[in-house]
């Protein structure tokens, strides 16, 4: 069997690593041993991490494999009336969600056929850190060698009985290259990657605070804002990443589409119907729609900042 998952991965430009089901356990057990010493903020680990640090598995899953697959950003274009801006999603942010599925389909109909499979909400940096799959960035980010960060980690249980692949499970690892590296602490906008310990002030990134309906906290200067949903400036500027690949996502919002989006008022004879929704869709991003609402309007300000 692990040929087959290594020539299935190498085919498709992925990588993929795989273990003894129970690290899904251990690695959870790393979070909450964390979070009990006061390293994780409890805000963000009620609303991010509370789910994934205790992972429910089916009582037949004998092995987790776990999948790096390489991911683009995405432009996507505005009318904002005046001009057309484009925006950034980042990596990952594109049909996420889809991706998890799309792969567990193909990874089960070659490699697994017969075998059950599942998707597993778990820890996954942790546990394909464990796997020897990835390492960390100063920045809490996962790294794959030849990938760099810009991935997608996709984690399923299975029943069938994998081979050891010469490697046994091991703790987290640091990269060789953030030795005696300040870039990503020095470009983080909002101060999120310290002097005083490798693990992210998560409570401080950018990324936790965009991705929340909520007011912005204070601590997020206006010119932060630079995606139109999560942050890449600690990983455009790494030496370890490649650079990074920029697709057109093909979605496009009218001048009428934008204004709902922002929650403005429509002018007269105005229509978007359920075009927005429809795009959002189109995205694997249905579910921000009030997130990108005050995203957008937060980088328009910030074009708008006399310099």
């Amino acid at each position: 069997m692990e040929e087959p998952v290594r020539k299935w991965a190498r085919d498709r430009g992925y990588q993929a690593a795989w273990g003894p089901a129970e690290i899904v356990r251990s690695a959870g057990g790393d979070l909450l041993a964390r979070r009990e010493a006061g390293e994780l903020d409890g805000q963000l680990f009620q609303e991010t991490l509370f789910k994934v640090s205790s992972p429910e598995l089916p009582e037949w899953a004998a092995s987790v494999v776990v999948v790096a697959v390489p991911r683009t950003a995405h432009r996507v274009s505005f009318d904002v009336g005046d001009r057309v801006i484009e925006t950034m999603l980042p990596p990952i942010y594109c049909h996420f969600r889809a991706t998890f599925e799309k792969v567990r389909r193909d990874l089960q109909t070659v490699v697994f056929s017969g075998a059950r499979m599942a998707v597993i909400r778990a820890p996954l940096k942790a546990i394909a850190a464990r796997l020897g799959l990835v390492r960390y960035g100063r920045n809490n980010i996962t790294f794959a060698a030849g990938i760099g960060s810009y991935l997608q980690l996709c984690g399923y249980v299975t029943d069938a009985h994998l081979p050891a692949v010469g490697r046994s499970p091991q703790l987290p690892r640091l990269l060789d290259e953030c030795d005696g590296c300040d870039t990503c602490r020095l470009a983080c906008p909002t101060g999120a990657i310290g002097t005083d310990r490798v693990l992210l002030h998560a409570e401080r990134c950018l990324t936790f605070a965009n991705e929340r309906p909520d007011p912005w906290p204070e601590w997020v200067p206006v010119t932060a804002h630079h995606c139109l949903i999560g942050c890449l400036a600690c990983q455009r500027c790494c030496p370890a990443n490649p650079r990074l690949t920029i697709a057109d996502s093909g979605v496009a919002f009218s001048a009428d589409e934008t204004r709902a989006l922002l929650g403005e008022q429509l002018p007269a004879g105005g229509r978007y119907e359920g075009s927005v929704r429809s795009k959002l869709d189109d995205l694997g991003l249905s579910e921000e729609e009030g997130v990108l609402g005050r995203n957008l309007r937060a980088l328009l300000d910030r074009r708008h900042r006399p310099t």
